[in-house]
Parts: C-alpha cells; sequence; structure tokens
C-alpha cells in the first residue's frame, strides 16, 4: 500500500498524457500562432487596402463561422465510420494552411472570403477526428488532464500570435532599433510612443500586412509536418467483435 501510494505521488503532472496528445498540442498551437498572426488584421486589409465595405467583412466572417459548425458534426460521423481520424485531421490542418499564402497574395475582398470560406472547411473537418483522436489516445482517467492541455497549447499560441504580428510591424514600420530605443533611453521611449499615436494609417502600407500574411505560413506549415511525423491513428475495435465470444455461452 505504502510503495503504491509513493508511485502516485511521483508521478509528473504530464503522466498518462501520451505522444499522440503531445504532438496534437504542438500542432494546435502552431495553427492558432499562425491564425492569429494575420486574423485581427484582416478587417483593416479589407477596408483601408482593398477597399472592401463593413458590411462585406461581417459577410465573410458569417459565411466562415456556419460553414465550420455545419462540417464538424460531418467530419465526426465520417471518422467514425472510416476509423480513420488522422487524415481527416491532416487535410482539415492542410487545407487551412494553404490559404495563409492565398490571403498574402489577395487583391480583392472575394478571394480574402474565398479563403476564409477553405480556412473554415478545414477546421470542420480537423476538430471532431482531433478530439476523438485525444480521448483515442488516452486512457479514461487522464483525458480531462488531456484536454485541458490541448486546450492550454491552442490558448497559448493564439497569445503568441498578436504579439509576433505587433513586433514584425513595428519593425517594419519603425525600423529594427525601434525596440532597442523603446526599452532603452526614457526620453526617447517617450518620444517613438508620441510619434506612434501620430503615425498615419496609410504609414502603415500594404507590403507591411503582406509580409506578416507571409510570415503566418510558416507555423502552418509547421503543424502540418508535426502531424504527419509525429501522430498515430488509433485503430478503434469493432464492438460487434468483442461481444461475439459471450453468443459461444450454453445456456
Amino acid at each position: 500500500m505504502e510503495n503504491t501510494e509513493k508511485t502516485i505521488e511521483n508521478k509528473s503532472f504530464f503522466s498518462g498524457i501520451s505522444r499522440n496528445v503531445v504532438a496534437l498540442g504542438i500542432t494546435s498551437f502552431l495553427t492558432d500562432f499562425s491564425t492569429e498572426l494575420f486574423y485581427p488584421l484582416l478587417p483593416v486589409f479589407l477596408t483601408t487596402i482593398l477597399k472592401a465595405k463593413y458590411t462585406f467583412v461581417g459577410l465573410i466572417e458569417g459565411v466562415a463561422e456556419t460553414t465550420a459548425s455545419l462540417l464538424k458534426l460531418i467530419s465526426g460521423w465520417l471518422s467514425d465510420k472510416l476509423n480513420r481520424r488522422k487524415a481527416l485531421v491532416v487535410g482539415g490542418y492542410g487545407l487551412s494552411g494553404l490559404t495563409r499564402p492565398i490571403i498574402a497574395i489577395s487583391t480583392a475582398g472575394w478571394h480574402i472570403l474565398g479563403a476564409r470560406f477553405v480556412d473554415r472547411i478545414g477546421k470542420g473537418f480537423r476538430t471532431a477526428p482531433r478530439d476523438a483522436l485525444i480521448a483515442d489516445s488516452t486512457s479514461p482517467e487522464n483525458r480531462g488532464k488531456a484536454f485541458g492541455f490541448h486546450r492550454s497549447m491552442d490558448h497559448a499560441g493564439a497569445v503568441v500570435g498578436p504579439i509576433v504580428a505587433f513586433i514584425i510591424m513595428a519593425s517594419i514600420v519603425f525600423g529594427s532599433g525601434f525596440f532597442g530605443d523603446l526599452f532603452g533611453n526614457t526620453n526617447k521611449s517617450n518620444q517613438l510612443i508620441s510619434n506612434s499615436e501620430n503615425t498615419k494609417e496609410n504609414q502603415i502600407d500594404e507590403h507591411t500586412y503582406r509580409v506578416v500574411f507571409w510570415c503566418s505560413s510558416i507555423p502552418a506549415i509547421l503543424s502540418v509536418l508535426v502531424l504527419i511525423f509525429f501522430v498515430k491513428d488509433v485503430r478503434q475495435k469493432n464492438e460487434t467483435k468483442a461481444k461475439l465470444p459471450l453468443l459461444t455461452l450454453k445456456p
């Protein structure tokens, strides 16, 4: 009894979290990092650079989120039927990754609409199979921990993305020495902050946005590579076959 208690006490927080769960967590981190690099900038890019109307921006997000919601039901059913969750997950993340370069080269609002539509198709196809794969890869007593780890990685990516986007844009607009001046000399810091508040919108030009959009492709590609090389499909046994031995029992 004492040995058992010591074993339980010595278990780390990450015990029970499989390699699949870790890899899927890293994938979600990279994907959300990629998404949040460009997503907060899209409305401004659409309205100031592509001259789209505000109603069109709302239409894009309405179509995108509706698409993702409807496809989650289909993808969950399909992953159960095929018993091949990884293929749907890779396909979903891959589709989303393909939209990053499309957004970077977009010259019209409908290009963004198409890219966001495809991006949400990818999200709709990957979400349910991914969650099922996490459950399949984890013992029942550790599933809460596994899903908690995955969600924390997901949100961490969403935090890092806008920060990196700000760093890239500030470096382009104000120069590479911006952060050294900002945190170094107090008087110069105040001057920089005052200048940044008076910066005209057209100083953040089209090139700056497109650089950030292209940068968002890098973590998106890495996320798919992590999936391909580090995640394994977990095949579920047919429940009907598991019950067949009961039929051989004598009455």
